[in-house]
């Protein structure tokens, strides 16, 4: 994993090409969420200096993770009038999912009033079906090897998240 970050910041460094920053820090995101699933004492450990993490912050790297997702493909295709209304629809759903990340952190400080968010959450999380479905199925309408390439990581992402 540690390789593949740092091949994308070189290729980030050399292209300048956003695409490969937000791919990288995807993984970033995924990987730390699942760093704090299967070590669930590293959030605990952070509290001794003061810094309240309740199990729920790990959420706020998997929005992240898939906002950065949304936006790599959308860089990815680039902004040609081919995928325009593509492109608005998902750079929206990036823009909710960073928005819903920053929300989750508000609600961790919070604690009980923020009670009301937890709809919006849950609203945010199972109308991303309905986006991850309309991405994979726009992927795989495009005919280039490349983007089917990116459809079958969409579609894999699509199953396990």
């Amino acid at each position: 994993m540690a390789t593949q970050f740092i091949l994308l910041a070189f290729y980030f460094t050399v292209f300048r090409k956003i695409e490969f920053l937000n791919l990288m820090l995807c993984g970033l995101s995924m990987m730390t969420f699942v760093f704090f699933v299967v070590y669930p004492e590293m959030m605990m450990g952070w509290q001794k200096y003061g810094i309240k993490f309740t199990i729920e912050v790990r959420n706020v790297f998997v929005f992240l993770a898939v906002g950065f997702y949304y936006e790599f493909v959308r860089k990815f295709l680039g902004n040609d009038k081919r995928h325009a209304l593509f492109n608005k629809i998902i750079s929206i759903s990036a823009i909710i999912f960073f928005i819903t990340a920053g929300l989750y952190l508000v609600r961790n400080l919070l604690g009980e009033a923020a009670q009301w968010s937890v709809g919006y959450f849950y609203f945010v999380y199972f109308a991303n079906y309905f986006i991850q479905f309309y991405l994979v199925v726009y992927l795989f309408w495009i005919k280039q090897s490349r983007v089917r390439f990116i459809a079958f990581g969409t579609l894999f992402i699509f199953i396990v998240v």
